[in-house]
């Protein structure tokens, strides 16, 4: 027996060791509110899986928070809350939550503070709009969301579509000063290394491999609004094309503006229909174009005139500055000859060509002595394009935010045709006048010694001009106290002028559990203790806070029903965000559904009927859930309907909504956008969209139209027939029998309301 008892007890301690962590590790950040001015400080994996949750509504009180902002204060390793066997990381803003049509937009600012967030990971095929972030749309009365100052490393990702490192989809975002090291982003289509959304992108760089197995795949975004000072090191794959080193594709008067792209485009097969490839830009359409640079080669396995080394074939409206290219393209291994820096073919805006662009095929001593970075740069207002051309391991090609590259002789005039180059700022003349140095004093800042320049106005700190200085102060030397408590320079009595503060100690709230503290400094000269407030003196250990104990709500246990989830009963404390299972706050539940340690109960199935009805519907009998029945398939060559779906019921087009608009997340994850259908006969929509009519007590129902969130892009051929009773009493947008359509062929078909 007592072996028995050892043996359960050994079993207990191990299936809780084998618990993946992401069901227990969340902890609210210690510091900050979420607000813009105080956002959340955060410093481990377990504080930004909580912000996640937060921002998701998924955590506390469930509600949603759209305008949460973070800041981190540490690089923080998500291997211990994601990974193989841990389970995905759980995209901030997460999509279904967060989607265009919804009532919550981020509107937040995410600021990485120049750490490294390594190891995300995410291994869902049929998952998408997946990154750190799921989808950013802000709203349009705010400033733009942004992510910004942030690197990302190992970054592990597997999807199916709107895939990218930080951000999966969205509009409206701004991505500035972002660079992702390492791994790998692989899916479907819409694969990018920054963000798979419209947007803005700033400084960004990113160095993993990026593969789309069908189509759009690019090294920083997908779809461009303006992106400047950008570079794309890693491998660009796709399947049919729409690929580009920096951007898959824009519209709208886009601009790219000192963007390089250093990594190789591989097309695994034959580019299709209208799929531009670029080095820096697959499918320009209405772009403006402006001192960027290629230097990866493109490999096809079949010619293609949609290709190009800068952009693929589309419509430009201006190309201007330098375009340099080194990069060629390969069609089955063999090297192309005599490859144009902007290929023939290239449409423009009214078919004015305006196109002032240098385009430059350097050779490898332009490239290595730095000729090629100073031509770029002559085209930037500030320093943009550098070089290493000095010290090993010198850079081989130009590099944005690189070392600065000077040209032999003046400091003013035209260098335009300058050929020598060099790293070190000596290698220019100056015209140099000395100043002395004003001493500082003990309250009053001074002056350094200097040599300014009076042709270009800069200073430097020494007469050969090399150290150059922008800040001239000598900073005030503070007093020197006597025995007496006086300044021995100026006299002072101790201070009288302000204290000498060499500790210092930031407020911090109290917790339910843990000891608090009001902000106070501490003086060296007269060794006081001070209210960092109100400077008034406090004695020793009277800034200290009492833990504020827990304060539960009580929540009763609630049944699960096929429309919202259940719980049980709990005690939730807002001040640690923590759900109870008794009055007492001894023991905790964990925030989710697990079935043994769950706050949370999951819906139930809906009730629905066997069959469908005479109308191909099933009605859910308790949240009135709709489902559509199945059409067929047809499946006969001699018809000119083979491969269409057959519809001659009311529940066939529900079906088809469904199909198009994925209603549940868990049943259709993966909508189906392109169907081909026809009617079979003429349809009538009474039975499931109609007036309210209050003397049969039946209420209304309005016609949820074909494609929302997601296009129809299929064809829809009414073969003559006629589509009855449509019923809609909305004051939304996009209404009819169809809603959003993208590329769709709708044809031979009348509808009458």
């Amino acid at each position: 027996m007592k072996k028995r008892v050892l043996y359960l007890l050994c079993m207990a301690f191990a299936m809780m060791a084998w618990l993946p962590p992401q069901l227990w590790a969340q902890t609210q950040p210690s510091g900050g509110d979420g607000s813009s001015e105080s956002p959340f400080l955060i410093a481990t994996a377990e504080e930004l899986k909580w912000y996640a949750s937060y921002v998701n509504g998924e955590s506390g009180d469930n509600v949603v928070h759209t305008t949460a902002c973070a800041k981190l204060v540490k690089d923080i390793d998500l291997s211990t809350v994601c990974g193989e066997g841990k389970g995905n990381w759980t995209p901030i803003a997460k999509y279904g939550i967060y989607k265009y049509d919804s009532e919550y937009h981020f509107d937040g600012v995410f600021d990485g503070n120049g750490h490294t967030i390594s190891n995300l990971y995410i291994n869902d095929e049929k998952g998408s709009k997946l990154g750190l972030f799921g989808y950013i749309k802000p709203t349009a009365s705010s400033a733009p969301a942004s992510v910004k100052n942030l690197k990302m490393a190992s970054v592990q990702i597997v999807g199916e579509s709107y895939i990218a490192a930080v951000s999966g989809s969205g509009s409206g975002v701004t991505f500035e000063n972002i660079e992702v090291i390492s791994g790998s982003i692989a899916g479907t289509s819409i694969i990018s290394g920054i963000s798979s959304c419209v947007g803005n992108a700033k400084n960004c760089i990113n160095r993993a491999d990026v593969t789309a197995s069908r189509m759009y795949a690019a090294g920083i975004i997908d779809y461009i609004g303006k992106v400047s000072n950008c570079s794309n090191y890693g491998k660009i794959t796709a399947g049919t094309g729409l690929a580009g080193g920096i951007v898959s594709r824009g519209d709208g008067f886009a601009k790219l503006t000192d963007c390089a792209n250093y990594g190789d485009i591989e097309i695994t097969q034959p580019v299709g229909n209208d799929c531009g490839v670029g080095g820096l830009l697959g499918f320009p359409w209405y772009v403006e174009i402006s001192n960027c640079a290629n230097f990866g080669n493109i490999y096809l396995k079949a010619q293609s005139e949609l290709v190009g080394v800068i952009v693929g074939k589309g419509l430009l409206v201006k190309a201007s500055g330098i375009l340099a290219n080194t990069g060629n393209i390969y069609v089955g291994g063999t090297a192309q000859t005599d490859v144009p820096v902007l290929q023939s073919g290239i449409s423009w805006e009214d078919n004015k060509v305006n196109n002032t662009a240098n385009c430059l095929t350097p050779t490898a001593e332009q490239l290595t002595s730095g000729w090629l970075t100073w031509q770029l740069q002559q085209n930037c207002s500030t320093q943009t394009w550098g070089q290493n051309i000095s010290t090993d391991p010198k850079d081989k090609y130009p590099v944005i935010g690189g070392s600065v590259l000077y040209a032999a002789g003046p400091c003013t005039g035209d260098h335009s045709a300058a050929t020598s180059f060099s790293n070190n700022p000596s290698f220019v003349s100056h015209n140099l006048t000395h100043h002395d140095a004003v001493p500082a004093t003990c309250v009053a800042d001074g002056t350094i010694e200097y040599w300014s320049c009076s042709d270009c106005g800069k200073q430097w700190s020494d007469e050969s001009g090399q150290h150059i200085v922008t800040d001239l102060t000598a900073k005030a030397l503070g007093h020197d106290y006597n025995a007496q408590d006086v300044c021995t320079r100026s006299g002072a009595k101790l201070c009288s002028e302000g204290h000498t503060k060499d500790l210092q100690v930031d407020a911090v709230e109290a917790t339910c559990t843990t000891a608090g503290n009001i902000g106070y400094y501490h003086c060296s000269v007269c060794n006081k203790y001070y209210n960092a407030k109100t400077n008034e003196q406090i004695a020793e250990n009277s800034w200290k806070i009492p833990a504020k104990g827990h304060t539960a709500n009580h929540v009763s246990a609630q049944a699960a029903t096929c429309s919202k989830k259940g719980n049980h009963e709990y005690w939730y404390c807002s001040g640690c965000n923590t759900y109870f299972k008794e009055e007492t706050c001894e023991n905790a539940y964990t925030d989710d559904a697990d079935a043994e340690t769950g706050v949370w109960i999951e819906m139930i199935p809906h009730t629905l009927p066997i069959e469908f009805d005479e109308n191909g519907v099933k009605y859910c009998s308790v949240c009135g859930h709709i489902e559509g029945e199945a059409p067929t398939l047809v499946a006969d060559e001699a018809s000119p309907f083979n491969g269409y779906y057959a519809f001659s019921k009311a529940g066939h087009l529900v079906w088809l909504h469904n199909q198009v608009q994925a209603y549940d997340a868990v049943t259709n994850p993966s909508p189906i956008e392109s169907i081909k259908c026809y009617l079979a006969n003429d349809i009538s929509l009474k039975a499931v969209c109609h007036p309210a009519d209050a003397a049969n007590n039946v209420a209304e129902a309005n016609w949820n139209p074909i494609g929302g969130e997601n296009p129809f892009k299929g064809i829809f051929d009414g073969n003559g027939h006629t589509v009855s009773d449509l019923y809609i009493n909305s004051s939304g947008n996009n209404l009819g029998l169809f809603g959003y359509v993208d590329g769709a062929e709708i044809k031979n078909v009348t509808v009458q309301g």
